[in-house]
């Protein structure tokens, strides 16, 4: 008893002396040299106290069966070169316990569960910029399997370029600049949803930076997923892009994609997100022409620094229960696929409102971009159509799609050449009112439905301009109770790209005493049908007629096709066998012979 009563002593004053403790797992505690360099290197099976500040002069390893615990004012300021690797545990308040020049390490494999911010000096007070804290603790940590919590704080400008599990704690972030993710596979970067994200229950991003950054960028990021956080701007703080994905040059180690965003709202408040939510690019200094100035790379059209990239593969991303909403509805994108080689992009039960467009896959919304499948969810209120679609060859998929006063549900861009299979099935596209010709201005022109700014008969819910084919399948498009005409779909082919597809098993509702709902501006298609369609027009369901045009073909380029094959002669007349000079008939092979009538 006597000899334990004395280890307790001297246990306290060493302690009260501010001396460096080494306490035997499970036995008595001895007081070992007050220098931490030297402690250290007993270290095995054992628990060392540190209870005032220690320099370390020295690179040291703490072993992995060795925890340290810092207790009062115990600290470590480590000198200039040197490393501290921690491979034991360590155990502290979450206050400040690691400073100086040199470095603290957590290697692969170390017995400490969790790094916080704060102990590398984060106040945590959301005014102090804590963005030394932050790149201090990621540069502590391992190249696989860090996990590290942040408590709400105000930082920005730093580099996450290992697969970290990084807990967002509940709180308001107040991010000052780009969060850049770099050349790393894994990862998580999560928030805390609560019941009232927008009150401050639940993990908050409000953004505080400039009006062209983004907030953050992913350069050769594979498998890592982000989600669980609101996301906040304003009109007083604009943000210009959100999300931007491109590939670096040079040797990578990673290929980009495959990545997860779940349950994120992104809300511009008052137009305060300008251009585009997510967007993936092949950024260059020529790229900052006017449809995308501001870009947060650019000081002015055709000038700036964007950063050295490549158009290589940035693919197969999962957006997950995602709401993007309240953006500048003059240009803002809240999806913006434009590189060529971002493709099979799966947006799942997510949403978007307030927006241009809400899913673009044209670069710079004039030509070929990339590629995505929607599976549910909602749009609306968008001011160009709730997808844009560029000439590539690449297809794509919308199903279970409901949306309400934007100003055109589907649109693309041309006329190109570019095949694209694109289908649509068991959604609802429903306007209310008319579909305003003001959607006549701006980035919307040339508008082939308009005469000038503001005036022209634009109402039309699809708007289709390459090869197709095209399918609408058991979806719902109307409701456009002011409209003057029903709302349609309009192909609009050149000569150089023809257009197939269908419609069919839909029903169009409108007010309007039009029936057809096709509005052919070219003569150039190879095969379209509507068939099996249904109009409501306030209630009266009548069936639509079925339509079906067929491949234009010369008198002398008939083919020697099989029995029961027709197709339309644009030069015959009506007779047997067909002949040509006429002004068009239908072709019939029967009996090896064509029949025109």
């Amino acid at each position: 008893m006597r000899l334990r009563l004395l280890f307790a002593l001297v246990y306290v004053s060493c302690f009260l002396l501010g001396a460096v403790t080494v306490q035997i797992v499970g036995g008595p505690s001895v007081e070992a040299p007050a220098n931490f360099d030297t402690a250290v290197a007993t270290c095995t099976n054992k628990r060392m106290i540190v209870g005032s500040s220690q320099s370390v002069a020295n690179t040291v390893s703490v072993a992995a069966s060795c925890d340290l615990e810092f207790q009062g004012a115990g600290a470590l300021s480590v000198a200039s070169t040197k490393v501290v690797t921690m491979n034991g545990q360590v155990l502290s308040p979450r206050r400040q316990i690691f400073s100086g020049s040199g470095t603290v390490a957590f290697p692969v494999g170390t017995k400490t569960r969790t790094l916080f911010a704060e102990w590398w000096g984060a106040t945590c007070d959301g005014t102090t910029d804590d963005s030394a804290a932050v790149s201090a603790l990621l540069a502590a940590c391992a190249t696989a399997g860090c996990s590290a919590s942040f408590c709400p704080m105000k930082f920005g400008a730093v580099t996450i370029n290992k697969p970290a599990n990084i807990l967002l704690e509940p709180g308001t972030f107040t991010i000052t600049d780009t969060i850049a993710f770099s050349r790393m596979v894994g990862g998580m970067f999560k928030g805390v949803t609560g019941p009232s994200q927008s009150s401050g229950i639940g993990t908050r991003l409000v953004w505080g930076g400039g009006a062209r950054n983004p907030m953050f960028t992913y350069d050769d990021v594979n498998r890592l997923t982000s989600g669980d956080f609101r996301i906040v701007s304003s009109a007083a703080t604009p943000l210009n892009v959100i999300w931007f994905f491109y590939n670096g040059t040079g040797a990578s180690t990673v290929t980009p994609g495959y990545r997860k965003f779940e349950n994120i709202i992104a809300d511009g408040t008052d137009t305060g997100l300008t251009t585009r939510g997510a967007q993936y690019a092949t950024p260059a200094a020529a790229s900052c022409t006017a449809d995308k100035v501001p870009w947060w790379c650019c000081t002015g059209v055709g000038t700036g620094a964007c950063p050295a990239s490549v158009n290589a593969n940035n693919d197969f991303d999962v957006w997950d229960r995602v709401f993007i909403a309240n953006g500048d509805d003059t240009q803002f994108v809240a999806w913006s696929f434009e590189s060529t080689q971002s493709v099979m992009h799966l947006l799942f039960h997510s949403r978007f409102s307030g927006v241009l467009y809400g899913v673009s896959t044209a670069s710079g919304l004039t030509d070929a971009g990339g590629q995505f499948n929607w599976i549910f969810g909602q749009g609306g209120s968008a001011k160009g159509s709730d997808f844009y679609i560029g000439t590539s060859n690449r297809e794509g998929l919308i199903i279970g799609f409901d949306s309400e006063n934007s100003q055109r549900f589907l649109d693309s861009t041309g006329p190109g050449a570019g095949s694209m299979p694109f289908t649509v099935q068991n959604s609802r596209w429903s306007a209310f009112a008319a579909i305003e010709n003001t959607a006549c201005i701006g980035s919307l022109n040339p508008n082939i439905c308009c005469t000038g700014a503001g005036t022209g008969t634009c109402e039309y819910a699809v708007r289709w301009q390459a090869r197709g084919p095209l399918k609408i399948q058991n979806s719902v498009i109307g409701d456009c109770s002011g409209c003057t005409h029903d709302v349609k779909l309009l192909l609009n082919a050149s000569s150089s790209a023809v257009v197939t597809g269908e419609i069919t098993g839909s029903q169009i509702k409108s007010t309007a005493a039009d029936s057809a709902i096709l509005a052919v501006t070219h003569a150039s298609f190879e095969r379209w049908r509507s068939l099996g369609n249904l109009k409501n027009n306030a209630g009266t369901i009548t069936h639509l007629p079925d339509q079906e045009v067929l491949t234009p073909i010369v008198q002398g380029s008939l083919p020697s096709a099989i029995n029961g094959t027709l197709m339309f002669c644009s030069d015959c007349t009506i007779a047997n066998p067909c002949a040509g000079g006429g002004s068009g008939a239908l072709a019939k092979r029967l009996n090896g012979v064509w029949v025109c009538n």
